[in-house]
C-alpha cells in the first residue's frame, strides 16, 4: 500500500504529549468518554522522586521531582491500564517508516518520539526557531505520494501533516532529548479495559508502593529524606560551580517541563508554576475523588497541594541564591524533610485506599 489513515476521537491536553496519543488509543479501545487532564501522566511518573550522586564526580548530585523517562512511565502504567508496548529505536529512517506503515496498515496508530520541535512545521512558534527535543506525537496515517505522515498532536485539535523529510530530521536528535532514545512505540490493549475509577484506585496505589517501597535506594520517599539530611553537606563537598550546578538542577526539575525551564532565563522561571507538578496530581485526585465519593483521594489531594507549596518555596530560595539576591539555604533541609513527611502520609493513604 502507498497510503493509509486511521481516524480517531482526539482530545487536546497541552501538558502531556508523551501520553496524549496513548490516552486517545485507550479511550477508543475501552469506550471511555472522559478522563481527567494529564491522567495517565499523573498515575505513571509525576511526583516520583529520585536522588543520585555522579559516580565519577561525587560533587555533582541530581534531585529529580518527576520521572523524565517515558519508557519508565509506560512500564509503570502498562500492567495497571492493561496495555503492552514495543519500542523500536530510531537508527534508520526507512526501517522506522516500514514499522509505521505496517502498523497503520494493520489499523494500529503508533507513538513517535522524542522529536525535536524545531522541525515540526505546524508548530510555528518553534519551527526553525528553537530546538526542543522532547516532543511526542500519535502517527495515524501516511501517504507515499505526498511523502508525509498524518498525526495527532496533544496541543492541537485537527489532524496535522508532516513531510517525511521533517520527520526524519525531528527523529535524528542523537540523544539530546529526555532520558530515552527516540523511536516508535507500538501498543496493544487487552479486552475489558478498566474504567477511570479502577484506573485511579490501582494506579495511585501502585504509585504509592513505588514511592514507599522503591526497588532502588535512590528513589522514593527514603531518597527524599536522604536528600534532606545530606543537603547541608553539598556546599562542602563540591566546588562552587559544581554546587551552583546542583542547585540549578533542582530548580530545573520543579518547573513546568525540563526543556521549557532550560529555555527560560533563571529570573523568569518564577513567573511559572514551580511545584513539581503536585498541582496536577492534586487535581487528578480531587476530581476523581469528588466524582466517585473517595474521601481518601480528596484528603491526599490537599496534602499534595501543601507539599507543592513547600516545593515552590524551596525553588524560590534556590533561585534567589543563584541570582545572588539572598542566601537562605539553611532552610532547605528542613523544607525537604517537610515535603517528605507530607508526601509519605499521602502515599500511605493512597496505598491503603479501598475506594470508600
Amino acid at each position: 500500500m502507498d497510503s493509509g489513515y486511521i481516524s480517531l476521537e482526539h482530545h487536546v491536553d497541552g501538558f502531556e504529549c508523551c501520553w496524549n496519543g496513548t490516552e486517545d488509543l485507550y479511550m477508543a479501545k475501552s469506550g471511555i468518554q472522559w478522563m481527567p487532564s494529564c491522567f495517565f501522566m499523573a498515575l505513571s511518573g509525576l511526583g516520583e522522586f529520585s536522588y543520585t550522586i555522579q559516580q565519577d564526580n561525587p560533587g555533582i548530585r541530581m534531585a529529580m521531582w518527576n520521572i523524565a523517562s517515558v519508557k519508565k512511565m509506560y512500564m509503570h502504567l502498562s500492567p495497571v491500564a492493561g496495555f503492552k508496548y514495543k519500542f523500536y529505536e530510531y537508527k534508520d529512517f526507512n526501517y522506522i517508516m516500514d514499522i509505521i506503515k505496517e502498523n497503520i496498515d494493520n489499523g494500529c496508530p503508533v507513538m513517535a518520539g522524542a522529536l525535536d520541535m524545531y522541525y515540526l512545521d505546524y508548530h510555528k512558534k518553534f519551527w526553525h526557531k528553537q530546538h526542543i527535543p522532547c516532543h511526542y506525537i500519535l502517527v495515524s496515517g501516511y501517504c507515499d505520494q505526498k511523502k508525509c505522515i498524518y498525526l495527532y498532536d496533544n496541543s492541537l485539535e485537527e489532524i496535522q501533516e508532516l513531510p517525511y523529510s521533517s520527520l526524519k530530521l525531528a527523529l535524528d536528535i542523537k540523544g539530546e532529548g529526555y532520558a530515552d532514545p527516540c523511536g516508535i512505540y507500538c501498543f496493544s490493549f487487552q479486552d475489558n479495559l478498566p474504567e477511570v475509577r479502577e484506573l485511579a484506585l490501582n494506579g495511585f496505589r501502585a504509585k504509592a508502593v513505588r514511592m514507599l517501597n522503591p526497588d532502588e535506594d535512590t528513589c522514593g520517599i527514603k531518597a527524599m529524606y536522604r536528600l534532606s539530611r545530606e543537603f547541608g553537606q553539598w556546599r562542602k563537598d563540591a566546588a562552587n560551580e559544581e554546587f551552583r550546578k546542583c542547585l540549578l538542577n533542582i530548580t530545573r526539575y520543579t518547573g513546568i517541563t525540563i526543556f521549557a525551564d532550560n529555555l527560560m532565563p533563571l529570573e523568569k522561571r518564577m513567573d511559572f508554576p514551580s511545584c513539581a507538578s503536585r498541582d496536577v496530581i492534586a487535581s487528578n485526585l480531587r476530581e476523581t475523588g469528588s466524582l466517585y465519593g473517595n474521601k481518601h483521594f480528596i484528603k491526599a489531594a490537599g496534602m499534595f497541594t501543601q507539599s507543592g507549596k513547600y516545593i515552590s518555596v524551596m525553588t524560590r530560595i534556590l533561585t534567589n541564591y543563584l541570582l545572588d539576591k539572598d542566601d537562605a539555604l539553611t532552610q532547605i533541609s528542613g523544607i525537604i524533610k517537610r515535603i517528605a513527611e507530607i508526601e509519605e502520609t499521602a502515599y500511605k493513604l493512597l496505598e491503603n485506599n479501598t475506594g470508600l
